[in-house]
């Protein structure tokens, strides 16, 4: 007997029984094409709606309830219209270009590209702020287990490429949505791939090379906003 997967029926009761059901997109570093980290990644899951969104969030919140997706599914209900304009934020530029249409409409062509201006300054000022945070990780890595160092820093490595990449596109007009190819574009090819090889097997790294992802991480930002 074939075993139906849940995102593959979360799909069908979107096309079949939601009323106002445009589209599903997954956006994110897995839809991006970063590799899958077991335990630390999830699927980030758009639902878009033409209208009533606080009735059709309640619909979807009841269908969940009953046909659980599972730890790894984050599941977010836009209206198409807020969706279509954007809202000048980091994770509206990645709805841009870090995504994947599952189901539906293909919103994400018909979305409006980021002003490169706000892009460049949440690139730069997100970058700035990360600094202060790194070296704060950097410091508590020392008495940390190797397990929780992991899931602590996980997210902050991911940062880095959000940021430096929404940097990038309002330099240039042109956005890497990969890790890999965010990475081919640093400054730096040596601290690059100190960072890239860490984040991008999070769960096998040690203290050591996550020490060395930090400063590295450190590194390039100074020279990129040099």
């Amino acid at each position: 007997m074939q075993i139906v997967k849940p995102i593959d029926k979360l799909i069908h009761w979107l096309e079949s029984e939601l009323t106002h059901f445009v589209s599903l997109v997954e956006e994110g570093s897995v839809a991006a094409g970063d590799p899958w980290q077991e335990g630390f990644s999830d699927h980030d899951l758009q639902i878009i709606v033409s209208q009533d969104e606080t009735q059709e969030t309640q619909a979807i919140r009841e269908y969940l309830n009953l046909n659980m997706l599972g730890n790894e599914y984050l599941v977010t209900v836009r209206l198409l219209e807020n969706y279509l304009k954007g809202q000048d934020s980091l994770n509206d530029i990645s709805l841009k270009f870090r995504a994947t249409t599952l189901s539906g409409q293909n919103v994400i062509e018909d979305k409006a590209l980021p002003d490169m201006g706000i892009a460049l300054k949440i690139g730069q000022d997100g970058l700035d702020n990360l600094v202060g945070r790194l070296e704060r990780r950097w410091l508590n890595l020392t008495h940390w287990d190797n397990k929780y160092a992991q899931h602590k820093n996980y997210g902050i490595y991911k940062n880095f490429y959000v940021y430096y990449s929404a940097l990038h596109y309002g330099k240039t007009g042109y956005y890497p949505a990969s890790r890999a190819e965010a990475s081919s574009l640093l400054p730096n090819a040596d601290l690059a791939d100190n960072l890239l090889s860490v984040t991008n097997d999070i769960g096998n790294s040690t203290k050591d090379a996550q020490g060395l992802a930090i400063t590295s991480a450190i590194q390039l930002i100074t020279e990129i906003r040099n």
